[in-house]
């Protein structure tokens, strides 16, 4: 169970922002260059009650046009705080009908919103996307490793906001070093509001060095109390009446 394990900016902690340097194969930044490209928040964006909120409980649980209809009524989403969230809904939509085109919607929130929340999700999204065109991973070897440290990801702004729980299922490789490699979703309940924590979390994940191994499965779960859903469920509501 993953219910506000860590601050969003702890996360990514070691992602510059950019996409050369936010890979798997990227070593953290130094203290002071992660000051500059982090947000300053210290725990994730907060939503106010208005129809992002309920934009994205109709896109978990309906599909995007529900989701398209609530946001085209959100004046609030125009702010500075949910602007890059707002955006990043709609490239959610536009991954769902043509994924490829959606690159170009994340390529705009990177560069639009910059040390964001919003930009690293896009960052990692674009990383699926490109991976979706490599060759697919092998099935199941069965060879388990041992894990030396597995960190939890943190619970993304706009479904914990929204109080929408979900899974995602990821497949990966174990290098003999102990390191993780060829990270990638292989299913996600709902679609892509998951995805871009679960990558980035596994994709830190350290095992004991000396037991390469490939396709390993793990699925994540994302749950909240039900403190947070009724505060959402409540919040939702405020939009609907």
């Amino acid at each position: 169970m993953i219910a506000r394990s860590r601050p969003l900016a702890a996360l990514f902690a070691a992602c510059t922002l950019t996409l050369a340097a936010c890979g798997e194969e990227e070593k953290p930044a130094p203290a002071d260059a992660e000051a500059a490209a982090l947000p300053d928040a210290s725990a994730s964006t907060p939503i106010s009650a208005n129809s992002l909120i309920a934009a994205t409980r109709e896109f978990a649980a309906n599909g995007c046009a529900a989701a398209r209809r609530r946001l085209e009524s959100c004046a609030a989403c125009d702010s500075v705080e949910q602007a890059p969230l707002r955006d990043l809904l709609l490239a959610y939509c536009r991954e769902r009908e043509a994924p490829t085109e959606a690159r170009a919607l994340y390529e705009a929130i990177i560069t639009a919103h910059p040390s964001t929340e919003a930009s690293v999700t896009a960052i990692m999204r674009v990383r699926q996307i490109d991976a979706a065109e490599l060759p697919p991973l092998s099935e199941y070897a069965g060879a388990k490793p041992t894990p030396a440290d597995r960190p939890q990801p943190a619970y993304p702004s706009l479904a914990e906001n929204a109080g929408v729980e979900g899974k995602v299922r990821l497949r990966f490789d174990v290098r003999d070093d102990g390191s993780v490699a060829n990270v990638r979703v292989i299913e996600s309940t709902p679609p892509l509001l998951f995805d871009a924590v679960a990558l980035y979390a596994v994709s830190s994940w350290k095992y004991e060095p000396g037991a390469a191994a490939e396709s390993q499965q793990v699925t994540l779960r994302f749950d909240l109390t039900d403190e947070q859903v009724a505060e959402a469920e409540a919040a939702a509501g405020e939009v609907a009446r």
